[in-house]
């Protein structure tokens, strides 16, 4: 037998065991409704990825070491740390709307696009650095044609119960405390910072000078600055502007006026992915998790419902 029909042959066989591993995904069949018929498309049903105690993966019940894909398994303290905090299930979804993370069925803060904000994307990429981002910039236009996903399954701590997502208690709970906050203080939180830099790399903030400001408030500003270098080269780029803004649905951003993808928080997605995060102990082990949580719930309306813009303007 060659090589080349021997290569073949091993890579038909893990996409069969990839097949029988499959399952459905979140949106799974949307890509390829929306795409047109003459273009390239890629959409595929989620692939299960099972892992034991011991950290090691199976797919479609095979082990994937047996297939090649021994990387893909885990560190068992990891696996425990998962274990210990519930978290039995994580599924990646890829699709034409952008990048959702869903943990035990509910989604935590996700990355969201359509064409035109992952073409502005390319294009910047591809000014910053065409010759080592290039290959990532001409996957870019791409994505919106891709549709995968991943389902990773962990062991249950004992005694845990099978979770079951029914609904989005998050999403519900997140809501109502906006809408209390609002109720009470009336009006949302406003904060504008028009930034703008000279050539020197020094900036303003509105009219006023940036040590100015740093004197007057006691802010560390100094960060802030660039060197005539790095503003040369935003300046050849084509860069004119770039805005960062937080609503209640996330994270937006946009260069010369034009939305890149963003962070989505909304729906409780913050607020069910810092759960899961103190439940993991990434949030630091102060010893009383449900004190922090507490004070993050608190603070969660507050920070959700501001709505806070910043807009970096670069000397033309």
């Amino acid at each position: 037998m060659s090589r080349n029909l021997l290569r073949w042959s091993l890579l038909l066989a893990l996409f069969a065991v990839a097949l029988t591993a499959c399952a459905p995904r979140e949106g799974g069949g949307e890509t390829a409704a929306a795409a047109s018929d003459s273009g390239l498309v890629i959409d595929l049903p989620a692939i299960v990825i099972d892992f034991d105690d011991a950290g090691q993966a199976s797919i479609g019940g095979a082990s994937a070491a047996d297939l090649g894909l021994g990387s893909l398994s885990l560190p068992a303290d990891q696996v425990a740390m998962l274990t210990d905090a519930n978290i039995q299930q994580v599924q990646i979804n890829e699709s034409a709307t952008g990048l959702t993370i869903l943990v035990n069925g509910q989604a935590i803060p996700s990355l969201t696009w359509d064409a035109d904000s992952l073409a502005t994307a390319n294009d910047a990429l591809t000014a910053y650095d065409g010759d080592t981002l290039g290959a990532v910039a001409e996957l870019l236009p791409l994505v919106n044609n891709m549709g995968a996903g991943v389902i990773l399954n962990f062991p249950l701590a004992q005694g845990a119960a099978p979770v079951t997502a029914e609904g989005n208690e998050a999403a519900t709970a997140a809501a109502a405390a906006q809408d209390e906050f609002l109720a009470q203080a009336r009006s949302a939180a406003r904060i504008n910072l028009p930034i703008h830099y000279n050539t020197d790399g020094t900036f303003n903030v509105g009219s006023l000078p940036a040590e100015t400001l740093a004197t007057s408030l006691g802010l560390p500003l100094d960060s802030l600055t660039l060197t005539p270098d790095r503003i040369e080269r935003y300046v050849g780029m084509g860069m004119e502007t770039f805005s960062l803004a937080t609503d209640a649905d996330g994270i937006h951003m946009s260069l010369n006026g034009n939305d890149l993808p963003h962070i989505s928080w909304g729906d409780g997605k913050l607020a069910y992915g810092l759960e899961v995060a103190a439940q993991a102990g990434l949030l630091g082990d102060s010893g009383d998790s449900g004190a922090m949580m507490e004070l993050i719930q608190q603070l969660l309306p507050i920070i959700q419902t501001a709505e806070v813009t910043v807009h970096v303007t670069f000397p033309q």
